[in-house]
């Protein structure tokens, strides 16, 4: 207790000056760093990759540097941000930010944070970049949409997973593809889930729930999350026949699609799925 109590109070005697000296920070560079930060966003819009040299010295590790602009910059994004999230002065009298980038390449999204040191360059006003360090990274960002084009015909379609069973004897699906492969499916029709643990404590929980080890419940939609590669594991080949979509279907699967993903059936997802 004594040694919170003297944390808690050498916090909030250390805060006013770290709030300053954060404040001076923000205020000494004039604008500059943050146009700095406009121009990488720029250069990042227009896929610009000798504009965002332009903004570094020499220097910029030629390593960090190339992966800095390639990452940002080949091929052009479709779309793209470039978001400061926190600065501070450095050991060598410059500025030190955070940045977060992110891009869209074939509806394929990156996000990545950097470290970058800069300081005043030689125009007036002007920032330079000094030093890169990419922190994390993060592909294979996916908007999932459904195809439009192409509906199934649902024959005794059978999804198993650990504890779930999804039974859909006739109906409708629409699939959600990326790259790799169908990662996500709606399924339209009278079907059926089941789950049955196979832990004791948890089939405890759900004897308390339900009155039975197995707790089941019908459903005229669902929508599933599948790891790609898993797809035809888990789908049987002659469950699902391929057809030109209906619209109307189409638009019952779009709504389920939406509505599905942020309620209690994304269980299923994460049980199915990767």
């Amino acid at each position: 207790m004594y040694s919170a109590a003297v944390l808690a109070c050498a916090l909030l005697l250390l805060a006013p000056p770290f709030a300053a000296a954060q404040q001076s920070v923000r205020e000494a560079d004039g604008g500059g760093i943050t146009q700095l930060v406009l121009a990488i966003g720029k250069a990042t819009e227009t896929g610009d990759g000798n504009a965002l040299r332009a903004l570094t010295t020499a220097t910029v590790a030629t390593a960090a540097l190339s992966e800095f602009v390639q990452s940002l910059t080949f091929p052009r994004a479709t779309r793209s941000a470039v978001k400061e999230r926190d600065r501070a002065a450095n050991a060598n009298g410059g500025v030190r930010l955070l940045l977060e980038t992110f891009t869209d390449r074939n509806a394929e999204g990156r996000v990545a944070s950097w470290r970058l040191d800069v300081e005043p360059g030689g125009a007036p006003g002007a920032w330079v970049i000094t030093g890169i360090e990419r922190l994390t990274i993060v592909n294979g960002l996916f908007r999932l949409a459904l195809d439009t084009a192409t509906e199934y015909d649902v024959h005794n379609l059978v999804v198993t997973a650990p504890d779930l069973t999804l039974t859909l004897p006739s109906g409708s699906a629409f699939a959600s593809k990326t790259p790799d492969g169908t990662t996500a499916l709606v399924l339209l029709g009278r079907g059926r889930m089941e789950f049955s643990p196979n832990q004791e404590a948890e089939r405890g929980q759900v004897r308390i729930f339900s009155g039975g080890e197995v707790l089941g419940t019908a459903f005229d939609s669902v929508f599933i999350r599948l790891n790609p590669a898993e797809f035809d594991s888990r789908i049987a080949a002659g469950s699902l026949k391929a057809h030109p979509a209906d619209a109307g279907r189409l638009r019952l699967a779009e709504l389920s699609d939406r509505s599905q993903r942020s309620e209690h059936l994304r269980l299923v997802a994460r049980a199915v799925g990767e």
